[in-house]
């Protein structure tokens, strides 16, 4: 059986950046911009064959956002083809409705779930780490909507080269 494994997850970037390395002097204290803020931007992916990332942002990471992500992916999905979909145990993907919808999809779609508190069998979670290796981290975006771009920018330019049954027989 030929199928196409779609990885499902959710992320959030924080404005605040995460600061990898900085040089000082040695004995001193170093001295940066520091502030707290608490905006942030969420995200839904589906990675299909740890290649293509889709994605869409969303204000709330809910089942009913989840839900209008997903009407919106299988929408973009050849029809004629098998797909393996794979979720986390997040409560948006178990919630009723979202339940519901997926397996009202039909017979070419197999629903998968990780075990709980497994996020190293899901290879979505290295493009998240990609994402925030490579853009989020030690760069400072003054807006969420600058931020956003360097992220879809980031997508633009780059693919991932992941496979995604190496995850699954970890």
């Amino acid at each position: 059986m030929d199928c196409t494994l779609v990885n499902f997850d959710e992320v959030t970037f924080r404005l605040v950046p995460f600061i990898r390395k900085i040089w000082a002097i040695k004995g001193s204290k170093p001295e940066g911009l520091f502030w707290w803020c608490n905006k942030k931007a969420n995200m839904f992916g589906a990675l299909v064959d740890g290649k293509k990332l889709y994605y869409e942002w969303y204000n709330k990471l809910n089942a009913h956002s989840f839900l209008d992500f997903m009407k919106n992916f299988v929408l973009t999905l050849d029809k004629n083809k098998k797909y393996v979909f794979i979720f986390d145990n997040c409560s948006s993907h178990k919630a009723k409705i979202s339940q519901e919808y997926l397996y009202s999809l039909g017979e070419n779609f197999f629903i998968e779930f990780l075990p709980t508190y497994n996020p190293q069998l899901n290879c979505i979670e290295t493009s998240w780490k990609i994402i925030r290796y490579n853009v989020t981290n030690s760069n400072f975006f003054k807006t969420i909507e600058d931020l956003k771009l360097g992220v879809e920018m980031f997508l633009e330019d780059n693919s991932f080269t992941l496979n995604p049954s190496n995850y699954l027989i970890r």
